[in-house]
């Protein structure tokens, strides 16, 4: 990814264009990204048979058990980078878990790969909210009361954030504090089965 001055993750389409004058914008062409995420996808099923599908550009990845295939994590991550067609600089986060391991890998520098293994709560304690996987509402009201980064969230009360934002505070408060008790959900691995009949 592209850093450019004066745009901030979260802003707005709208927002982020109008700083720049003579800006052009490119149509995306979404079903041509599907297929070829799909690729990595099925190729990613080839080193784990445990790939969730999370969003366009997002997978999680169990490797728990391949390190004795592959070497130790390191040549898990590897074989996972290597299966990424090049020019995609993939990001990997590697965590006992979904939340920890997406924030390592949207905090990496392209092509890199980070591991939290450790303090998690630590870890996470100067990441922005906009990480959080909650209403773009709910993070610009917490934004509002003056909590800028996860670290400020975790030092409330559960209470307090459940009272004002309901589940998604409590979802917010645990993920925030290192807790996340969230399964994969595997990808089925897809099988076609082709017939055909030849006349003379």
């Amino acid at each position: 990814s592209v850093q450019v001055e004066g745009v901030v993750t979260g802003m707005s389409l709208q927002q982020a264009v109008s700083r720049f004058e003579g800006a052009t914008l490119l149509e995306e062409d979404n079903s041509y990204y599907v297929q070829v995420f799909d690729r990595i996808l099925e190729a990613l099923l080839c080193i784990s048979p445990t790939v969730e599908k999370s969003g366009l550009g997002c997978a999680f990845v169990g490797i728990r058990g391949l390190e004795s295939m592959y070497r130790g994590d390191s040549g898990v991550v590897t074989a996972l980078s290597n299966v990424v067609p090049q020019g995609f600089s993939p990001r990997i986060g590697v965590a006992e878990a979904k939340f920890p391991a997406y924030v390592a890998a949207s905090t990496s520098e392209s092509g890199q790969a980070v591991r939290v293994l450790d303090d998690v709560q630590g870890f996470l304690q100067d990441r922005t909210l906009h990480l959080l996987p909650i209403s773009r509402e709910n993070k610009t009201r917490l934004l509002g009361f003056g909590l800028n980064t996860m670290g400020d969230v975790a030092a409330l009360p559960l209470g307090s954030l459940q009272a004002q934002f309901g589940v998604e505070g409590r979802l917010a408060w645990e993920l925030c504090n290192g807790i996340d008790d969230s399964l994969l959900v595997p990808l089925t691995h897809k099988q076609s089965v082709t017939e055909y009949m030849a006349f003379s």
